[in-house]
């Protein structure tokens, strides 16, 4: 009991004497990592000397109307129509049902599909032919 009376007076003393030390730590201010003073300098002009230019004269393009973007845009090939649209879905539609109701041969049937599925894969390529031309 007698040592941990003393330990206790001894921490006592030590508490107040910490306190001090850290009060007088704080009143010194660190430096600064970067002073303003290098935040506040000029950068360094760079002189340049004359550019070589052209020896031809900037010519301007008469082509004596404004352009305008007033005209519709227009599609370089037709699109499919209506009419042709539902057509063609006609043709699917009664091919189908012939094949059902075994009024076509399947190698008809075949045959037929695969001409409407080769017009589907190089309809595309035929139209952008006949746009070169």
């Amino acid at each position: 009991m007698k040592n941990s009376l003393m330990i206790v007076k001894a921490g006592t003393r030590l508490v107040p004497g910490a306190f001090v030390a850290v009060l007088l730590a704080g009143c010194t201010t660190p430096q600064p990592v970067d002073t303003t003073a290098s935040f506040n300098t000029r950068p360094v002009a760079q002189v340049v000397g004359p550019q070589p230019v052209s020896s031809q004269p900037a010519v301007k393009q008469d082509t004596g109307t404004y352009p305008t973007f007033s005209k519709p845009l227009t599609s370089a090939a037709d699109q499919m129509s209506d009419t042709e649209a539902m057509e063609l879905q006609k043709r699917l539609s009664s091919l189908a049902s012939a094949r059902k109701a075994g009024r076509v041969s399947e190698a008809d049937y075949r045959r037929q599909l695969q001409e409407l599925q080769n017009l589907a894969t190089h309809h595309g390529e035929d139209a952008q032919a006949q746009i070169a031309r």
